[in-house]
């Protein structure tokens, strides 16, 4: 068995056709699955170590491999075909692609077993067929068919399907191309929408916020707590007598705190999923602040020269602004907008609670601490502050003129590589 270590080279790195035995199709087995920096792939042809770190050419060694002629290749547990030349450009530029950094797919995120189990299968490997309005069949490689509950129609074509586990169990998932057009606008007038913490999202248009409710109740937050703190004893134990090794009663806590996450994020998504498609369908338009999530979540521990103030208050506060999930809400309503004959408009999120709506005079003092009442100093309006700040934000959405290229919008269609399912959908 030959072994042959690569250096970087060039641009990004040693183009494909310096590889040994690219005509033999060895190349194509080299190349995948990749490999990360220091690890080897013992493959049915050679020992291939990709490092990408080393750069000198004089500490980099290339031992020559011996042609032993045309051959064919053990790949994925079948023959591989020999590489021709249109087949060999190709995976040139998957090779440099792979070096590039400016590449906007970027390099194969590489994940330790256990965080996330997921396949991925194409459409043309699985086949379903629905058994009634609550449940269908998927026929899945190597398996054979299995039932799954079928929480929706699919409306579409079948281009792939996803089976993953997580810590309520196993799941599966479907591409589907419905080849749908963004619809007509509905004309329905719009509103302004602004999330918050005490008050999940107020719209404009109504007179009471939208409150979700607290996505896990006291006894399961008790029992968090309480599995959090075994979960801490238990590793301090197992850093200190068993080598770091996980014990069995560790990985029985973990697996419950992943339980009570798991259904806490399934109550948010439902609130979150429920709030805007009954937004998107019952308005024209659909205005929010443009929220720079990440920043407003910054940790404020500063550092041990410079400490930060009130950290925990600001976890605390971090905590419920990511529970009520605002950048998932705009993700939605960018999509559901469309679906339903409406737009999504984003306005800036500067002086949105301070301003007032009936006079618009801005003076931060109108918003005294983090009450929930907003009395402008200036005119004596009196409202609900998030109730003030959505019809800010309604004012400023409405002055937004839509832009449009084209009259018919063009849909993205499935890539060719996702072929037809073997079945279809009953």
């Amino acid at each position: 068995m030959d072994r042959a270590e690569w250096r970087h080279e060039g641009e990004y790195g040693p183009p494909l056709s310096a590889i040994p035995g690219i005509e033999t199709g060895r190349a194509a087995n080299q190349l995948g699955p990749y490999v990360p920096s220091g690890m080897e792939r013992r493959a049915g042809a050679a020992t291939v170590r990709l490092d990408p770190t080393r750069r000198d050419p004089q500490s980099s060694r290339a031992e020559p491999s011996v042609d032993r002629g045309p051959r064919r290749v053990a790949l994925a547990g079948r023959p591989a075909c020999p590489v021709g030349a249109a087949g060999a450009a190709n995976l040139d530029a998957a090779y440099d692609n792979w070096w590039n950094p400016q590449h906007p797919a970027g390099s194969p995120k590489f994940k330790k077993r256990g965080t996330h189990l997921s396949v991925a299968l194409p459409g043309q490997s699985v086949a379903v067929r629905a058994l009634n309005h609550r449940w269908g069949q998927v026929r899945l490689p190597k398996i054979g068919w299995i039932r799954f509950r079928l929480s929706r129609p699919f409306g579409g074509e079948i281009r792939n399907a996803t089976v993953s586990l997580d810590a309520l169990g196993w799941h599966v998932s479907f591409g589907v191309a419905t080849r749908e057009r963004p619809a007509v606008a509905n004309g329905l007038p719009g509103c302004g929408v602004d999330f918050g913490v005490a008050c999940s999202a107020f719209v404009s248009d109504e007179s009471t916020p939208r409150r979700m409710s607290s996505t896990l109740s006291a006894g399961e937050w008790r029992r968090l707590l309480s599995l959090e703190r075994r979960k801490a004893r238990q590793l301090r134990w197992a850093k200190r007598h068993n080598a770091g090794r996980y014990s069995k009663r560790l990985r029985r806590s973990i697996n419950e705190i992943a339980k009570l996450r798991a259904r806490q994020a399934r109550r948010r998504a439902d609130f979150t999923h429920k709030f805007t498609t009954d937004v998107a369908k019952r308005h024209g338009w659909v205005g929010i602040e443009d929220l720079r999530v990440v920043a407003m979540t910054a940790s404020a521990s500063g550092t041990i020269e410079v400490p930060g103030r009130n950290v925990r208050r600001k976890a605390t506060l971090n905590r419920a602004i990511l529970d009520n999930a605002p950048g998932e809400r705009r993700r939605q309503l960018a999509y559901k907008t469309r679906r339903f004959g409406s737009e999504l408009r984003l306005v800036a999120p500067a002086g949105t609670s301070q301003t007032c709506a009936a006079c618009g005079h801005r003076d931060p003092a109108s918003r005294p601490g983090c009450g929930r009442v907003f009395a402008c100093t200036d005119c004596g309006y009196q409202a609900h502050a998030d109730a003030n700040a959505a019809r800010n934000i309604e004012a400023l959405a409405a002055g937004q003129a839509v832009n449009r290229t084209r009259s018919h919008p063009r849909v993205a269609r499935p890539s060719s590589r996702m072929r037809e399912p073997l079945g279809s959908v009953a």
